[in-house]
């Protein structure tokens, strides 16, 4: 009998340890799930952190896409980077989250800091030059790094690997 005991006791603390195990890693779960943007939504960090990512995002991309679309149109060629068509460097357009806008031939890279919930996050603008056309050029919007790009700009799309697609 004290054979069967010990080993009624062992079972015992093996159940409970497993137990144990199951909860701890059941809370883990939840906090990834509870930390992840698509579960807070209309948190008031996340709401902030989008308007941060919108709000730098028209105001240094206005400007450029307009500079782009003037010496586009003047020159039949685009331009190669921010000094072509007289914009800052690109580090002046630093934001509340924005770090640099840079302007590299056929796009507008937009780069973003930590704030914006992804370290050197990303948005590109690019100019579909093919189909200039009296109202103008047409652009893309893609992120390689943001995946709730949709919600915070509905033009915008996600792309893991930046590709763009035909319209």
């Amino acid at each position: 009998m004290p054979q069967a005991m010990k080993y009624l006791g062992l079972f015992v603390l093996v159940l409970a340890a497993v137990l144990l195990g199951l909860f701890a890693f059941d809370r883990y779960k939840i906090s990834q799930l509870a930390g992840s943007p698509a579960m807070n939504e209309d948190s008031p960090e996340n709401v902030l952190r989008k308007a941060m990512i919108r709000d730098d995002f028209v105001r240094a991309s206005s400007s450029a896409k307009l500079a782009f679309a003037e010496y586009t149109m003047a020159n039949g060629k685009a331009p190669n980077n921010n000094a072509d068509v007289g914009l800052s460097a690109p580090t002046e357009y630093r934001g509340q989250s924005l770090k640099r806008l840079d302007l590299l031939s056929d796009r507008l890279v937009l780069t973003y800091d930590a704030k914006s919930g992804v370290a050197d996050g990303r948005i590109e603008l690019i100019a579909d030059l093919a189909r200039i056309n009296t109202m103008g050029i047409s652009w893309q919007c893609i992120s390689p790094s943001f995946k709730d790009i949709q919600r915070i700009l509905p033009g915008c799309r996600y792309s893991a690997d930046g590709a763009v697609t035909a319209p």
